[in-house]
């Protein structure tokens, strides 16, 4: 961030929590395009993470907030004159994990995750 300073770069970091967006069907639609180009015809080693997060994501995305908020947020930190903070969570969900990981060690927070999608 800061060495991006001299050529008047201001970097901001977004970090959404849950919303109400259509990631699947747009990562389906990725994912039959990248598979034409594939030769891998193998069971992912990540296959058991990759469906707990998304039957995590799934449920939470049924549910979540309008997407416009994080446009808004996109908007607001690109507008902004202080670059500080960087990290900037967007959403309740994304609050509270942040500051859930503030008082773990890293073998909890791993161990919270690992609960949170059901691994």
């Amino acid at each position: 961030m800061l060495e991006a300073e001299p050529f008047g770069i201001k970097v901001r970091q977004l970090e959404p929590g849950f919303f109400a967006t259509k990631i699947f069907a747009n990562r389906e639609i990725i994912e039959k395009s990248t598979m034409k180009n594939s030769s891998n015809t193998g069971a992912s080693p990540y296959q058991t993470f990759e469906e707990a997060v998304r039957a995590l994501t799934t449920a939470n995305v049924a549910e979540a907030a309008d997407p416009q908020i994080v446009a808004d947020a996109i908007v607001k930190a690109a507008e902004a004159k202080k670059t500080f903070p960087v990290h900037r969570p967007v959403g309740e969900d994304a609050e509270l994990v942040i500051k859930e990981a503030e008082v773990m060690n890293e073998e909890e927070q791993a161990a919270s995750w690992k609960r949170m999608v059901g691994i």
